[in-house]
């Protein structure tokens, strides 16, 4: 199976090997428009994985994440889970009781993979990968096991 990566994780690289990095910088690195990086820094920073904070109105982000090894063949799995974990957290948070935490975040997973639907198949296409539909079905199937 190959390895799938997003603008997200590119991100997360990004920032975590710069320690410290503006968000117009990270644009620039990806090759984004700045807008996006900003709705992405936004979710990172409510998620409790990156910190962002102003010099003058420049907005810098950092990773809240403490570097841990990763293993290549489950990198999307161990990331998924971290991102679970923290939704959790927030359902307990708001007292949201127990019994629902599981459906709510298979819910709100498929609504975040749904809404990358576009991306994936631009990314094909941008790659030249035909049958776009049956990767994208694989991919959110491989996702969504054990969650």
């Amino acid at each position: 199976m190959s390895e799938v990566k997003t603008g997200v994780d590119d991100l997360m690289r990004v920032v975590q090997a710069e320690k410290k990095i503006s968000v117009p910088n990270i644009a620039k690195r990806l090759n984004l428009s700045e807008k996006v990086v900003q709705s992405w820094v936004d979710f990172l920073v409510e998620e409790h994985l990156l910190g962002i904070e102003y010099k003058f109105t420049t907005p810098y982000v950092f990773s809240l994440q403490k570097q841990r090894p990763r293993r290549a063949v489950d990198e999307e799995a161990y990331v998924l889970s971290d991102f679970k974990d923290v939704f959790i957290t927030y359902c307990q948070q708001k007292q949201i009781p127990e019994e629902q935490h599981q459906q709510m975040w298979r819910e709100h997973l498929d609504s975040v993979v749904q809404s990358q639907k576009t991306f994936f198949a631009e990314e094909c296409n941008r790659r030249g990968i035909s049958d776009v539909e049956t990767l994208f079905a694989d991919y959110v199937q491989e996702l969504m096991r054990g969650t």
